[in-house]
């Protein structure tokens, strides 16, 4: 397995490319947390005739558009969605596309970001996105974040690694979603993507 950057950072906020000379595979991260024209203009490319697509595409894009200091409009974040949705549905069939919801998160510890909020968000993004046959919301391992957060309330240390917390894997933050409901979500959207060779579709989506 070879990736770039090398070594890999603690915390991915940057391009990222994972290559399997043995599994024949190329799995790129892309770090667009915002819906602007960089992410839409990327997307028209690749759903160009002359372009080879993706196998795969699996996208999640709300919870930066929720803070004020990105302008935290979410009628523009939905018109913004409208026309990236209207990009995606010229994949057809050709690539997966997968929109993976938000996670809640543990309340209350923030303003403008919190669970309600979020759950807002994941159904209007449901509506937008449903138009589109070829679009799959991916909300099966919300369970998981779910108990996370229950066990948060119960112990909130119970994830700390002696006197050191983690990134990802602690209670003391509120946005991201443990280590340990990370580690079962993966598995399960593992087993998904191995789905859509055996059955040609994801069945656990919804």
């Amino acid at each position: 397995m070879k990736t770039k950057p090398d070594p890999m950072p603690d915390m991915i906020h940057e391009d990222v490319n994972f290559i399997s000379d043995i599994l024949g595979i190329r799995v790129s991260f892309y770090w667009r947390p915002l819906i602007t024209d960089n992410v839409t203009d990327t997307l028209r490319l690749w759903a160009s005739p002359q372009t080879r697509r993706p196998f795969m595409i699996v996208l999640s894009m709300e919870l930066h558009h929720m803070l004020k200091n990105n302008g935290g409009d979410y009628l523009l974040y939905l018109s913004k969605l409208k026309e990236l949705s209207s990009i995606l549905g010229q994949f057809g069939n050709s690539s997966q596309i997968i929109w993976l919801h938000q996670y809640p998160t543990i309340d209350p510890k923030h303003d403008e970001i919190f669970s309600d909020k979020i759950y807002h968000y994941n159904k209007d993004i449901r509506q937008i996105l449903k138009v589109y046959s070829g679009i799959r919301i991916w909300d099966s391992s919300n369970q998981f974040a779910v108990e996370y957060i229950r066990g948060c309330a119960v112990h909130s240390q119970r994830e700390t690694v002696g006197d050191f917390s983690l990134q990802y894997t602690t209670c003391k933050d509120f946005i991201h979603t443990g280590y340990t409901a990370l580690s079962l979500a993966t598995q399960l959207l593992y087993n998904d993507f191995c789905n859509i060779k055996l059955y040609g579709s994801i069945r656990s989506s919804i």
